[in-house]
């Protein structure tokens, strides 16, 4: 009884989270559908360069991005979108995040499309980011990323990432106790 009443729900879910390739009846041509292997890659690519970030792998990281990167974190800092080298991402990033004891970037699927030469990627995100003795110790950002991939060699590399911001919960000051921290040599 059960198997019946939950394997519909399943066969939904998984479909959902497969992301099957575009049909016809989306507008989208045939040529401009992406392929089970460069889905995979785009997945990975994005998945990746979060878990690297958590880990304060930079190397790794890097290796996610194309060389020049549009940035857009306005939406949760202010300002306006730039254009960077993804070498200089990487510095802004390793002077953040290392002060934080730990970092945890959740995301949901990752849903992509191509467009001309670059793909559009979208996905949810909850990003948790501690640090013991901070009152409160936890600041949650939840929202959403956009990415733009261009191909490189045989993989798909990030050339942009935009965060859109739902809501923050927790310590908003957290960052700059977290920027401070690596200024003092205290980041991990």
């Amino acid at each position: 009884m059960r198997e019946r009443l939950f394997a519909p729900l399943a066969a939904v879910a998984m479909g959902a989270c497969l992301m099957l390739p575009a049909t016809p009846a989306t507008g989208q041509p045939a040529g401009q559908r992406l392929s089970a292997a460069d889905r995979l890659d785009i997945q990975d690519a994005i998945a990746n360069m979060l878990l690297a970030i958590d880990q304060c792998d930079w190397a790794r990281v890097r290796a996610a991005f194309a060389d020049e990167v549009l940035v857009d974190y306005t939406a949760l800092s202010g300002g306006s979108p730039s254009r960077v080298r993804a070498d200089a991402l990487m510095a802004s990033w390793q002077a953040l995040v290392p002060g934080f004891e730990a970092t945890q970037h959740l995301v949901g699927p990752v849903v992509a499309q191509r467009r001309d030469t670059e793909v559009v990627a979208h996905t949810a995100v909850r990003g948790y980011h501690h640090i013991a003795g901070a009152a409160p110790p936890v600041w949650m950002v939840a929202g959403r990323y956009t990415f733009a991939l261009t191909r490189r060699g045989a993989h798909w590399r990030i050339s942009a990432i935009r965060l859109h911001v739902a809501y923050q919960e927790g310590n908003l000051g957290l960052p700059a106790l977290a920027q401070q921290r690596v200024r003092e040599g205290k980041g991990r």
